[in-house]
């Protein structure tokens, strides 16, 4: 009998696969309590407080296994599960207690079974209830997005900044080159310092949600540039990004029309990017399986044009309640999508999701009805210095306003604390935009051209969550009735093969 207390991220991770193959083949039986409390992550929308029964970072969990060797050759442990949030216990006192009362009475946790052999997790998979397709059955391309290790000096908010600083780096001595240019085990400063300034491998691509930036995309300055990333992208491509771990509050999938960083969903732990257009000459011109179409095509009685399955999707998973609705089975999966089985609902959520598409991917500007926000006030310096997330906003009603400089003298009025508290699992998007770009002019033309994107970002938000709250209605009358996969003709998904390399770690 083994009773083993551990971090819970081998319970899912995949670098822990071989020691759950290894306890299913030597135990006859194995229960896991989760207790919890990682502080290093992000938490699902609906939890607002877990505590570790440890002073570490690492959530744990307790795995308690036990062997007869009166089991069959070849067959494997039977796996159950029970979850510490389950049975509402978030603080360390309220685990601790509830651990310590299971020990007398057995009837107090609710161990689920948990399906699944060799290396499969030992926890339940989300959206196990639902019979509904991942993202990452939809579009069956997807990678990484673009990681530099050398952000801050290979990224700028502007094409001539980015030029400037490459070109004077150039110009230095090695020392204070190497200081700047940060070593890594894949870029040295060497082979940087060899290649002359290229004014073409200035890119402008998707940083951050809302935040477009110039990259200077140079293999012997990027870390990973992602080579089959590059290639499907072509001259021009729309893109999901999700995760497949820890999606919280606010949209669970955002659009991208430049290429991404890897960070580009919430700005760290890393995202999956899923393409939409196939530029190849041969076969459809999207990475939608082929038998998707068909399938809808076939549930609705009429033909469905691809990019709206696309639009259909992005409207569904923005919708304001998706990441509260299915909290605990977004942890460790994927966004999963109730396609409607009525027609007009598909309609409407793909027409919603078309202009989300347009807002997010820097389209047209946003309505007139959401360009309320605007700039008051004479500055008494000529940079952006804005204050901290605390001091920064100040509200006045029904709308407040946003400090621009520490003494107010510039503000953006006029912007309702939820545009400015507006999240994407954790990331404060207007907030975040504007101090990446404190030190900048706020004077002459380019500190024109700075403002008035900042303007923008904040009435793009304004208009994105009206979408997103529109969108909730429609999610929720396609939950009432949603196809299955065998309406749409997609494989189970034990089945489902992903076309393209999903790791990408060659570049």
């Amino acid at each position: 009998m083994l009773g083993f207390i551990t971090n819970r991220g081998f319970l899912t991770g995949r670098g822990f696969g071989g020691l759950r193959r290894m306890l299913r083949r030597r135990f006859d039986a194995i229960r896991v309590l989760d207790l919890r409390g990682d502080s290093q992550g992000t938490r699902p929308a609906t939890v607002a407080v877990d505590e570790n029964v440890f002073n570490i970072q690492v959530g744990v969990c307790l795995l308690i296994a036990f062997a007869t060797g009166n089991k069959p050759r070849g067959a494997e442990a039977q796996i159950s599960y029970s979850d510490a949030w389950q049975a509402g216990a978030f603080t360390r006192l309220e685990k601790l207690h509830l651990a310590s009362t299971a020990a007398t009475d057995s009837t107090l946790l609710q161990y689920r079974p948990v399906p699944g052999r060799d290396m499969d997790p030992l926890k339940p998979s989300g959206f196990a209830s639902t019979d509904w397709p991942g993202i990452d059955e939809l579009l069956t391309f997807r990678s990484n997005g673009i990681v530099t290790y050398r952000d801050d000096f290979v990224y700028a908010t502007t094409h001539a900044a980015l030029a400037n600083r490459i070109q004077r780096w150039l110009q230095l001595p090695p020392e204070q080159a190497r200081e700047e240019f940060g070593d890594s085990t894949l870029n040295k400063i060497g082979p940087a310092m060899m290649v002359s300034f290229d004014a073409t491998a200035i890119e402008r691509v998707s940083y951050r949600p809302l935040d477009a930036r110039f990259l200077y995309g140079k293999v012997t300055y990027v870390d990973r540039l992602r080579p089959l990333l590059q290639d499907a992208w072509g001259s021009e491509n729309v893109a999901f990004m999700a995760l497949n771990d820890g999606t919280s509050a606010g949209p669970a999938v955002w659009c991208h029309s430049l290429k991404p960083d890897q960070h580009a969903f919430r700005g760290s732990y890393g995202g999956w990017v899923f393409l939409f257009r196939n530029h190849s000459t041969e076969g459809p011109r999207h990475f939608l399986p082929p038998n998707l179409v068909g399938g809808l095509a076939a549930a609705y009685g009429r033909p469905v044009v691809p990019i709206d399955i696309f639009d259909t999707v992005l409207g569904l998973l923005s919708a304001s309640s998706y990441t509260t609705r299915f909290a605990f089975d977004l942890e460790d999966n994927f966004p999963h999508i109730p396609f409607p089985a009525d027609p007009a609902v598909f309609d409407i959520a793909a027409r919603l999701g078309a202009r989300i598409r347009a807002l997010e991917g820097f389209g047209p500007a946003p309505g007139a009805g959401f360009r309320s926000a605007r700039l008051v006030g004479r500055p008494s310096g000529a940079t952006l210095d804005v204050p901290s997330s605390q001091r920064a906003f100040a509200g006045t009603g029904p709308a407040g306003s946003i400090a621009l400089l520490r003494d107010r003298s510039l503000c953006i009025a006029g912007v309702t604390e939820r545009v400015w508290r507006f999240e994407i699992s954790g990331y404060p998007v207007l907030y975040r935009w504007l101090r990446a770009r404190s030190g900048e002019s706020i004077t002459g033309p380019s500190g024109a051209a700075l403002l008035r994107e900042a303007l923008d970002i904040a009435w793009r938000i304004g208009e994105l969550i009206d979408l997103f709250d529109q969108a909730d209605t429609v999610l929720g009358q396609a939950l009432e009735a949603p196809l299955t996969r065998g309406d749409l003709d997609l494989p189970r998904r034990s089945a489902v093969a992903i076309a393209a390399d999903e790791d990408d770690t060659a570049g």
